[in-house]
């Protein structure tokens, strides 16, 4: 069979393979991704908020958050955001700037409905693996909230503080009346065979280093309520296909490609 025919016949069977770019890729199923490139961070000090310790070339390229999952689009002063990324010896790195009017968290119990208070959204598939998550650790939706607890659902379909072993967070509100944050979060890379049950120092549950993944399944997005019962917005970092958009909580496939360099 001649290479052109070979081709042909994949084209017909659906499985010709589309090799990631720098501004998109596309997956076996179809689903547009956004590809992102990060590179290491140099690291101030050992001690001290990491908002301090990191620090970002102000060269680094930012990613804005313009894809609207619920509700319609809102004007800028009520939300706006882009993020920019980094990674360190033992961790990815995000640093969000949020512009929000109102600033809402309205339930005491961080396992509560979190996803309907203010709070940033991490996806992550550490092994870019794709497929369903919601139940099991194949990937995370880590949901940071403004005191920096970090939750998430995990193998026994409840929701779970994973805070201590996976994010360490900084929200910095700028002074005189600014509606702008920023979100500074040095988050673990864990794979899908980490175990609950165990510490997080346990081996098997120890985390990888980004520099050794090469890429990774990455999205983020920001939960936005100004007071109601539930959430009004969410607005990520990549375009999902069809109606229903709030796919990143089950669905790795929508991810987005992370590669470090």
């Amino acid at each position: 069979m001649t290479k052109i025919r070979l081709i042909a016949a994949l084209l017909v069977l659906g499985l010709v393979l589309v090799v990631p770019t720098l501004v998109q890729c596309q997956r076996l199923n179809d689903q547009v991704l956004t590809a992102y490139r990060v590179q290491v961070l140099n690291q101030k000090l050992s001690k001290g908020p990491i908002s301090q310790r990191i620090i970002f070339d102000p060269r680094t390229k930012t990613y804005p958050l313009d894809q609207y999952w619920i509700g319609a689009r809102p004007n800028d002063t009520d939300f706006s955001g882009h993020f920019r990324l980094g990674y360190t010896k033992d961790s990815l790195v995000i640093e969000a700037t949020i512009v929000d009017d109102i600033l809402f968290d309205g339930r005491p119990d961080p396992l509560e409905k979190y996803w309907d208070d203010d709070c940033l959204e991490i996806f992550l598939d550490p092994d870019a693996s794709g497929g369903p998550h919601q139940y099991s650790h194949n990937a995370w939706a880590y949901h940071i909230a403004l005191d920096h607890t970090c939750v998430d659902f995990g193998p026994s379909e409840k929701p779970a503080i994973y805070s201590h072993a996976h994010t360490q967070t900084v929200v910095s509100k700028l002074p005189n009346g600014s509606s702008q944050t920023i979100w500074t979060v040095k988050v673990a890379l864990h794979k899908d065979n980490y175990q609950d049950a165990k510490l997080a120092t346990d081996l098997a549950n120890k985390a990888v280093q980004p520099a050794k993944q090469n890429r990774i399944g990455f999205a983020l997005a920001y939960c936005d309520n100004d007071g109601s019962p539930e959430r009004e917005n969410f607005i990520g970092s990549v375009p999902v296909p069809g109606q229903d958009k709030n796919q990143g909580y089950k669905n790795a496939w929508i991810f987005g490609l992370l590669e470090f360099k």
